[in-house]
């Protein structure tokens, strides 16, 4: 099944990036969230509506969304992280 997840940068390198642009933070923070993720269904809605459901791919076709969600595992916990950067601009 391929992935159309939005791949996202890693939290160091846009630390590093916001100091190169002659921004100063004045806040850096991760903030961990987790919960139950229910059926598959219901967790991919809630991810569209989180609004994490950019892709530079084509979505996944009918067939292949049926089949993901047949072997969406039952049970299992979401978790993510938020990175939160307050700065300022170095004069």
């Amino acid at each position: 099944m391929p992935c159309t997840a939005l791949e996202l940068p890693d939290a160091d390198d846009l630390i590093g990036a916001l100091a190169r642009a002659g921004l100063a933070t004045t806040l850096q923070q991760r903030l961990r969230f987790s919960r139950p993720a229910g059926s598959g269904l219901a967790t991919l809605r809630r991810l569209r509506d989180l609004g994490a459901g950019s892709s530079r791919t084509a979505p996944l076709s009918p067939a292949q969304l049926r089949r993901l969600l047949r072997h969406w595992p039952s049970g299992a916990a979401m978790s993510w992280d938020v990175l939160l950067l307050v700065g300022r601009r170095i004069a």
